[in-house]
């Protein structure tokens, strides 16, 4: 008997028994020759073929960084950053690229100046979900977007050129002291780089 129930009993005769056990070995030396010429493939192509489909995949990557780019620069509201030899950082009614495609409704533009004219820091004030997180998210990608050359979600765009993007988000278990210190070490960064933070406390 191999298994029952309350209304049924199921046997197996011993020469079925036989050929089940029969069955499982042959699955099992099915799968290991299976295993052993995948691996011999994989290993030819390792050894021959390298080469080639390195050069392929990585041709391959490029051509769909430039498609995408290229997918981007063509939505509606994005514009070409404006590269400029000052310190600055200029957007006029830059959006959240990500928010604005997964939401529904309209993400409200902000309108952000750093640098030239205009005082190399902001602070952003505000309720608790008024959208701070999404500022300043939203400037660092706008920045990371132009720096790669990819179109961005604003009506303008002028900035120079960054050698890096800090950001921080500070709770409401955020101890002053270590604000101070992370503000002390981004002002001694070399100054073309764009530093976004939002502190509460």
């Amino acid at each position: 008997m191999t298994n029952r129930t309350k209304y049924l009993r199921r046997y197996h005769t011993p020469e079925t028994k036989r050929f089940i056990d029969e069955l499982s070995r042959y699955k099992e030396a099915l799968n290991a020759e299976a295993n052993r010429v995948f691996a011999s493939f994989l290993s030819s192509i390792a050894s021959d073929h390298y080469s080639v489909m390195r050069d392929v995949v990585n041709k391959l990557g490029t051509a769909d960084c430039l498609l995408s780019l290229a997918h981007v620069a063509h939505q509606e509201g994005y514009v070409r950053p404006e590269f400029i030899e000052e310190d600055s950082l200029e957007i006029v009614d830059g959006r959240h690229p990500m928010i604005e495609a997964l939401r529904t409704d309209p993400f409200v533009p902000n309108t952000l100046c750093i640098g030239g004219d205009y005082p190399r820091s902001n602070v952003i004030t505000g309720p608790n979900m008024g959208g701070k997180s999404s500022v300043v998210r939203m400037v660092a990608l706008i920045a990371i977007m132009a720096q790669i050359g990819s179109y961005v979600p604003a009506k303008a765009v002028r900035l120079g050129l960054l050698d890096g993007v800090f950001s921080r988000m500070g709770g409401a278990s955020t101890i002053f002291w270590v604000s101070l210190s992370l503000i002390s070490m981004l002002v001694k960064r070399p100054m073309n780089s764009l530093a976004d933070g939002q502190l509460s406390w």
